[in-house]
């Protein structure tokens, strides 16, 4: 038998803990933060830099009014 441990920090969880469970990941958090924190790692999510010219030319990115939009095809 093994302890099951966050899969953010690895602390091994206990019943006192406010235990979050992903099923899309299939794992378990000691509380919603360290979710939080494996969710936004898991997904490669970042603070979107509008200088980032290789995520814009990616994305195919254009500010129009101080929005964003999709640039079309050509």
């Amino acid at each position: 038998m093994e302890a099951i441990t966050c899969g953010s920090c690895n602390k091994p969880l206990s019943l006192d803990m406010e235990i979050e469970y992903s099923r899309f990941i299939n794992e378990f958090f000691c509380n919603p933060e360290c979710a939080k924190v494996r969710y936004f790692d898991y997904l490669a999510s970042t603070v979107f830099d509008k200088e980032d010219i290789e995520i814009i030319q990616e994305e195919k990115v254009i500010f129009i009014d101080n929005q964003l939009f999709t640039k079309e095809d050509e």
